[in-house]
């Protein structure tokens, strides 16, 4: 298509849509054949002295230079969007542990964890263990889709049989200081959690034996000594989130028996310091935070589509090549 100085359209005889606006005054003069500025957009063209137009092909050009940049802009946040949301996975070991005697004051903060009941020999006393761990690794407003614990038993007791365990979330600070013992744990020192006081000597429990909540999640332990598994439970999801939401609030889980009935059924587990240590393993989606190069290059490309677009109005009717311009209403 060629546009001539006297403002006529010339060339083939077929009837042509085109897009047309009026430009500012001062837009730059554009004389003769200007068929090498049509595939450029916009295509400035002054007409005459009092009027100026913009000329678009309406469809070619409009999906070269305003549906394919949306297009691709629309494909770049789609794909930042799956990239952003898909599930990951952290792997985290306890930052403290201990375990905490019924029959003493005793602690084991640097030692094995010791759950369960004791024998006759022993008053059939009790032990319980407290595990915590750091979430901050996950982005602050991630949603929880799956949290498991892994526990490795190293000894239990003579009389031990497949028991049921649980964990409770420990509803007030604890503390690990430097006792280390074995079975039936050692002195404390200061900042100890013992069965009466949660950072000994100085912070007691509300409760003898820990301050927590309903059970949050449960697994059976047999009577192999070997890896076991709390799988994922909606408690265990919900502690976890919780903690990921209110970090302040983050002190860990005690582990118990269900019954704390099974004489001579103690068991020994692995700790952060001895033996292979328990482990969490949690599965989340972070709320989507967008890519700087990837958002602003979108963003413009549906920018300058929008802009593109905006300049534009159908001109109506469909003028055959050679009609005189002066019939085109900006």
């Amino acid at each position: 298509m060629v546009v001539s100085q006297n403002g006529h359209l010339d060339g083939h005889s077929k009837r042509l849509l085109v897009r047309v606006k009026r430009l500012p005054e001062g837009s730059a003069q554009l004389f003769g054949n200007c068929q090498k500025c049509l595939p450029v957009l916009p295509n400035a063209i002054r007409l005459d002295r009092s009027r100026s137009f913009i000329l678009i092909p309406a469809w070619g050009q409009m999906m070269k230079n305003i549906l394919l940049p949306l297009l691709f802009g629309a494909t770049l946040v789609l794909t930042w969007w799956s990239s952003s949301t898909r599930g990951d996975f952290i792997t985290v070991n306890p930052i403290a542990d201990n375990s905490i005697y019924s029959e003493s004051n005793n602690s084991n903060a640097k030692g094995s964890l010791y759950v369960g009941q004791i024998g006759l020999n022993g008053g059939n006393a009790l032990r319980r263990a407290l595990l915590q761990f750091d979430v901050s690794t996950i982005p602050t407003g991630a949603i929880i889709n799956t949290v498991t614990l892994g526990l490795t038993q190293t000894k239990h007791g003579g009389l031990s049989v497949a028991e049921n365990f649980e964990l409770h979330r420990v509803s007030a600070a604890w503390g690990e200081g430097t006792s280390n013992g074995i079975g039936q744990g050692s002195a404390p020192t200061p900042g100890d959690a013992t069965w009466n006081f949660r950072q000994f000597n100085t912070l007691s429990w509300t409760s003898p034996g820990g301050d927590f909540a309903a059970t949050s999640g449960t697994t059976t332990i047999g009577i192999v000594d070997t890896a076991y598994t709390f799988a994922t439970q909606p408690g265990l999801v919900a502690d976890v989130q919780s903690w990921v939401n209110n970090p302040s609030s983050n002190f860990g889980w005690l582990l118990k028996t269900a019954t704390e009935l099974n004489a001579d059924g103690a068991r020994q587990f692995g700790s952060r310091e001895i033996g292979a240590a328990p482990s969490l393993v949690i599965n989340f989606t972070a709320v989507p935070e967008p890519s700087s190069i990837v958002f602003l290059g979108a963003i413009s490309l549906v920018a300058f589509g929008l802009s593109a677009f905006r300049r534009c109005i159908v001109a109506e009717p469909v003028f055959r090549v050679g009609h005189h311009l002066s019939h085109i209403k900006s």
